[in-house]
């Protein structure tokens, strides 16, 4: 190791500037004496070594190392005694504080927030025992992970201590290994694992498209990968938690599983999978039972550093490059540290704030004091960084930082890597974006990763310490959480959505839409997502309002009918009041019938009076001018045969005008019955018909009666010297028969028409003289005969005949 320059020429041996470089220098002489310990080489070296242990006492201030750098000394002396050599006494020179060395910055010894490389394999100490372990379950399992807390140190140990230990052949035949990696899985595991096996004759794009399709078709294509190196291959794959928390594709998640499973147990070459995973992310292992067993038999677990091995990992460093500490600051470290989870960063950024302000080659109460303390140093630091910026610089310090975090569904919150183009989609000038972004960057603050062009530069935050120990970063999360979450949950859609040959059924709509068209920073994945989606829901509110078109067209048009359905009930409305007049007129109308036939039956009784009184005097001056009886007889009857001719005539005329008036009344009240469909009116007027047909019969009957009993009184009360002529059997059956038919009416119950039977005397035998005379009421007689079916109809009616009518016995 070349040590810096003091204050003795170039052609003279520079003093070792720490007790561990001179421990070094002189096991390396220990093992050249033994090779060739007479040469003169190798004696000049040995006086060498004494004069740069001489003078390494000017910066050796601890009472213990110089006690180990005498000792060495006087070792070397007494063997260039043996030798035959007379060698000056060797005393270490006394310390000098003004000649403490400049330590360069290239000799840094700390590596703040980053992980562990295993270019950092000199910088690293205090896990050497979990180096053997992991050495050991390498041998045992060809499938290692390496499981612990955020901040425990899991990236670091198999980087800087597992790895190099590897290549120097720790486990026989490791050096001729082939170390693939670190990979992240990230949100294409399969593109990660293709850009670590890409060949320098491949282009990237058709090596990318060619390798992620074999191997998400292929889960041996892996191993068939590997094997084509024809040696074991070492494939390190860094932070797998991200295989479940950023690859949402089920499909390409399985095919990565399937792949490394294979790989480890691969039949032509031994090759090992190292994984290295937070231990609160176990629980996902439980979908996957053959990973999780492979897990369950290669996990070495990481645990916290003892205090022994904290102080070896604060002093080794140092001491390899002659820095030192003031008396009781290490043990004052080791305090603030012990027992803290997840705080290895935490000391490790510490160290490094206490490295850039130390003075000469020593750390000092000073430096502590203006850094702070371990678990202050880095939110200071970050306060002290952002304080400096101007006010538009802070807004996209914010900017940048929320960009490069994740929360998960609960309060837990994860690094996200972006790319470094992502940044400048936010519409803020690009020179101002990078210049911020490397003052982040100097800070340790932001990691970057260099990739092919500035714009395929990858960012994300230093450590996770960060997110959790910075108490402004914390309220910005917690202020922006739930805008990060639909944030993120957007671009899992987009980035499903691509993955899924763009699936319009994937698209959003709604809240979540009007959302994503607020961010300011889609890249164009999320951008052609967005638009797709907002074409997809302006295309379906053009449908629902053509829908809502022919909607309303519809109430429309059931409106317009429901305006013709109101005005039709109007209408019937209004009907239905004329109705009820009508049947109010008819009412009265059908209380008057009685008084109307009553008036028409007296005044036909009068006509038929003075009619009578004109024949009858008419009747008797022909008698008494007749010469002959016989003639005035027949001259009488033939006057009283055109008076009831006359009469008849009358009363049946106004009979029909009365039943015609009847029939008008009951017609009207029966249309507007009908218009309310009110069955019990319409038996009552049905009833009151009937009653009135029967008046009518009834004011018919009693005027037959008194027209017969007129005449037999004007032919009883004529004068007793003249003789009634008699009427012949066709004369009275004639008259009979106009009687008949005048008085006729129809039955309502069964629509018959019934006769009128005039009553009379008639004489019973062959002749007047030997005959008796019989008087016969008159009544009404069915026109026509009986059928059998009136007749069942009669005995239905009454309940049978037996009961009603006797036994028929």
């Amino acid at each position: 190791m070349s040590e810096p320059m003091n204050n003795k020429t170039h052609d003279e041996p520079q003093a070792f500037l720490s007790l561990v470089t001179m421990r070094e220098a002189h096991r390396e002489l220990l093992e050249a004496r033994r090779e060739d310990g007479d040469s003169l080489t190798f004696l000049t070296a040995v006086q060498d070594f004494l004069f740069r242990g001489q003078e390494a006492g000017a910066y050796l201030d601890k009472e213990a190392d110089r006690e180990a750098a005498q000792s060495m000394l006087d070792y070397w002396e007494n063997y260039l005694f043996h030798a035959g050599l007379d060698p000056n006494p060797t005393f270490l020179a006394d310390f000098d504080i003004t000649r403490a060395p400049e330590i360069p910055e290239s000799k840094r010894p700390y590596v703040g927030l980053e992980a562990f490389q295993i270019t950092d394999k000199n910088r690293f100490f205090g896990r050497s025992r979990l180096v053997q372990t992991l050495l050991q379950k390498i041998q045992e399992a060809r499938f290692l992970a390496v499981v612990g807390p955020s901040g425990s140190g899991k990236s670091s140990v198999v980087m800087a201590g597992l790895l190099p230990a590897l290549q120097k052949g720790s486990i026989p035949g490791s050096d001729q290994w082939r170390t693939i990696g670190p990979i992240v899985p990230g949100s294409a595991p399969l593109t990660s694992l293709a850009r670590a096996f890409q060949t320098p004759e491949e282009t990237a794009d058709d090596w990318f498209m060619h390798t992620t399709t074999r191997l998400a078709k292929n889960p041996q294509y892996l191993t068939e990968l590997a094997d084509a190196r024809q040696q074991t291959v070492v494939l390190v794959i860094d932070q797998f938690e991200e295989l479940f928390t950023l690859c949402h594709d089920l499909e390409e998640r399985q095919a990565f599983i399937d792949n490394i499973i294979n790989l480890a147990q691969g039949r032509t070459y031994p090759h090992r999978v190292i994984v290295t995973m937070r231990t609160d992310y176990e629980s996902y292992l439980n979908k996957y039972p053959l990973l999780q067993r492979l897990f369950e038999q290669g996990m070495v677990r990481v645990t916290a550093m003892a205090a022994g091995e904290l102080r070896e990992a604060i002093e080794g460093p140092a001491e390899a490059i002659g820095l030192k500490f003031d008396e009781g600051l290490v043990d004052q470290l080791v305090r603030e540290i012990l027992g803290e989870p997840a705080a290895l960063p935490l000391l490790q950024f510490a160290l490094l704030k206490l490295w850039q302000n130390r003075e000469h080659n020593r750390i000092t109460w000073n430096s502590y004091r203006k850094v702070g303390s371990v678990m202050q140093a880095l939110a200071n630091t970050a306060d002290e960084v952002y304080d400096a910026l101007i006010p538009e610089e802070k807004e996209t310090a914010k900017r940048i930082f929320l960009r490069v975090v994740r929360p998960s569904a609960g309060l837990e919150v994860t690094r996200n890597r972006v790319p470094r183009k992502a940044l400048y989609r936010s519409g803020e000038a690009k020179d101002r974006v990078d210049r911020v972004l490397q003052k982040l960057v100097d800070a340790n603050l932001i990691h970057l990763t260099k990739g092919t062009s500035d714009d395929d530069d990858q960012i994300e935050v230093a450590h996770e310490a960060l997110v959790r120990n910075w108490p402004r970063l914390v309220d910005w999360l917690n202020d922006e959480r739930g805008r990060l979450r639909q944030r993120y949950r957007l671009a899992n859609l987009a980035a499903e959505w691509d993955q899924r040959g763009r699936d319009p059924e994937m698209l959003i709509r709604g809240e979540v839409l009007r959302e994503a068209r607020l961010y300011d920073d889609l890249n164009e994945v999320e951008a052609a997502f967005v638009t797709a989606s907002v074409a997809a829901e302006e295309a379906l509110a053009r449908k629902e309002e053509e829908q809502r078109q022919r909607e309303l067209e519809q109430a429309r048009q059931l409106a317009a009918e429901k305006e013709k359905a109101r005005r039709r009930l109007a209408y019937l409305a209004a009907a239905l009041v004329m109705a009820v007049i009508g049947l109010v007129v008819a009412l009265v109308l059908f209380a008057n019938i009685a008084s109307l036939r009553e008036a028409a039956d007296a005044a036909a009784i009068r006509l038929l009076e003075e009619e009578n009184e004109k024949l009858s005097a008419e009747a008797t001056s022909r008698a008494l001018a007749s010469t002959s009886t016989v003639e005035a007889r027949q001259a009488q009857a033939t006057i009283d045969t055109q008076a009831q001719e006359a009469t008849i005539v009358m009363i049946t005329s106004t009979s029909e005008a009365a039943t015609r008036e009847v029939a008008q009344t009951t017609a009207t009240a029966e249309y507007a019955i009908s218009q309310e469909q009110v069955s019990q009116r319409a038996t009552t007027d049905a009833i009151a018909t009937d009653e009135a047909f029967q008046a009518t019969a009834t004011v018919q009957r009693m005027t037959v009666e008194a027209q017969v009993a007129t005449a037999t009184a004007v032919s009883v009360e004529g004068p007793s010297s003249v003789e009634t002529p008699q009427l012949t059997i066709e004369e009275r059956m004639k008259q009979y028969g106009l009687a008949a038919a005048a008085n006729s009416y129809v039955r309502p119950k069964d629509s018959m028409t019934m006769l009128f039977i005039t009553g009379d005397t008639f004489v019973m035998g062959e002749d007047e003289r030997s005959g008796v005379k019989a008087k016969v009421d008159s009544f009404y007689i069915d026109q026509f005969e009986v059928t059998v079916q009136q007749y069942a109809d009669f005995l239905n009616s009454i309940g049978g005949y037996r009961e009603n009518c006797g036994d028929g016995s």
